[in-house]
């Protein structure tokens, strides 16, 4: 049976998805592969999501060893990861990355393409310091980061490579909260529950504004979805209430 490299489990209703490739939860197109296809499987159960590492580390991005290995996989490398970015990216409902330690290169790219970005404190760095490496940044990988943080911090993380420590990353805006280690993983799933109230729907539409990406479905289909509707009317009921 072949090795797995994403572990998938339940808790609270949520499907959590751990990195598990080595100490340093290393990415090579085997991980990638398999997280593009737990968020597929995922989508199709409608769930939320939060991603994690497994042990003490979130990922260190791809393994060079592995790729200057066979350097005739290049390409393979590079499509497999560029999918996992967009499957992360635009994954329609609520996922959010529970960064429980170093979070470097690709790995900080996954951590920034989730909805919400939570880490742990004291424990690792996050940052992008491909240009260092002699690594090109996918497009994607770009814009997923322009999507998270100013054009300033843009150009730092890009072409500086800076690592950042948990409170730094929370103050330029890379991580939307930081929490104890022991509180990680819970934070996280009652985070990903408590976003997953919204109508699927709606959730998804207001997504794809952010990213830009509005063509599909028009507005009008969102307000006519029926739990979108049911959802407005409950608010309303409940503002009554409070009067």
């Amino acid at each position: 049976m072949p090795a797995t490299h994403v572990e998938v489990e339940q808790q609270d209703g949520v499907r959590v998805l751990r990195l598990a490739n080595g100490k340093a939860n290393t990415l090579t197109p085997d991980v990638c592969r398999e997280l593009s296809a737990a968020l597929a499987t995922a989508l199709s159960d409608g769930e939320a999501v939060v991603l994690i590492g497994a042990g003490t580390m979130f990922s260190a991005g791809i393994d060079l060893h592995a790729l200057l290995a066979d350097t005739g996989r290049i390409g393979e490398f590079r499509e497999a990861l560029v999918e996992s970015f967009s499957a992360l990216f635009h994954y329609p409902h609520p996922i959010v990355a529970a960064v429980n330690g170093n979070a470097v290169g690709g790995g900080a790219i996954y951590a920034a393409a989730c909805d919400y970005t939570i880490m742990s404190r004291g424990r690792g760095r996050i940052g992008t310091p491909e240009l260092r490496a002699g690594i090109p940044f996918p497009d994607l990988g770009i814009e997923i980061l322009r999507h998270r943080v100013s054009p300033g911090v843009l150009t730092e993380l890009a072409l500086r490579g800076s690592l950042y420590d948990a409170t730094q990353a929370r103050s330029i805006g890379l991580v939307n909260e930081v929490v104890d280690p022991d509180e990680l993983l819970h934070i996280a799933l009652t985070t990903a529950s408590a976003m997953r109230q919204a109508p699927a729907s709606l959730y998804s539409w207001t997504k794809r504004q952010l990213r830009g990406d509005v063509d599909r479905p028009h507005v009008a289909d969102v307000w006519d979805d029926g739990a979108v509707l049911a959802s407005i009317t409950s608010y309303a009921e409940s503002l009554t209430e409070r009067r």
